[in-house]
């Protein structure tokens, strides 16, 4: 579970556990949470990546055009 949670997000929850702002089985839960989260965008990412390698050049050209005009993004 470490390799998913960053040590600033663990180390303000046991802050807020500390000041009683929140319960040590919210801690657990939220950790839980932040957990599975960060491993499912690991996933995602790793499959994109995979799925990118496969693409020729110009289906990698292609597909930076289409994901700019999608998210309006300009060339400076």
């Amino acid at each position: 579970m470490g390799k998913y949670l960053k040590q600033g997000f663990v180390r303000e929850l046991e802050w807020q556990h500390a000041r009683e702002e929140i319960s040590y089985s919210k801690m657990v839960e939220l950790m839980e949470e932040e957990c599975i989260k960060n491993y499912k965008e690991e996933m995602l990412r790793a499959s994109l990546l995979e799925q990118v390698n496969q693409l020729s050049d110009d289906e990698i050209i292609s597909l930076y055009d289409n994901l700019s005009k999608f998210l309006n993004i300009t060339e400076k």
